[in-house]
């Protein structure tokens, strides 16, 4: 009885020695810090970086989006370019780009060209971004809607290259974003 007791002591004595000293760590492993959804301010100055960085017109025009895009719960930016439109758009469409949303930041993944609105978001991903639909239009072909897949790097330049949503997907299923 006597050991059980001093027994009992010694184990208390080694778990308090492993103690945090009031501090609680919230276990074992250290969990990520919690990501902050940047302001829609940070955005923009991230867009007018890209413009000064392409050389663009300053006073561009555009329209812009945020939507999870890879799933990691931060609305990225999508950019629909529009002014001047002779700079920013042709006989097929318009510039859009492409922004990853971080911790109270963006980073550029992507711009491309020949593009026209609405855009979807599809519910399919490829390298863990979602697909994008945009409508082709205005061109010597028939208008359709064309699968844009992200390809570890970034989305298609063209989406005159890239192929044609399938008949069988109901477009109606993906979110509509930017007319």
């Amino acid at each position: 009885m006597k050991y059980s007791f001093l027994i009992m002591i010694v184990l208390c004595l080694c778990l308090s020695a492993c103690g945090s000293n009031g501090v609680h760590d919230g276990g074992l492993t250290p969990m990520p810090p919690n990501k902050n959804d940047p302001k829609d301010s940070v955005l923009i100055n991230n867009i007018e970086q890209f413009l000064a960085r392409k050389g663009a017109p300053a006073h561009s025009q555009y329209d812009f989006v945020r939507v999870d895009i890879n799933n990691d719960r931060l609305r990225d930016g999508i950019v629909l370019f529009k002014i001047p439109y002779s700079y920013w758009c042709g006989w097929s469409g318009c510039g859009m780009a492409i922004f990853k949303a971080g911790d109270n930041s963006f980073s550029f993944v992507s711009d491309m060209m020949n593009i026209r609105g609405p855009i979807y978001i599809g519910p399919a991903q490829t390298n863990n971004y979602h697909d994008i639909v945009v409508r082709l239009s205005g061109t010597n072909m028939p208008d359709k809607n064309i699968m844009m897949k992200y390809d570890g790097k970034n989305y298609p330049k063209n989406p005159l290259t890239e192929p044609e949503l399938p008949s069988y997907v109901n477009i109606k299923t993906y979110q509509q974003y930017l007319q």
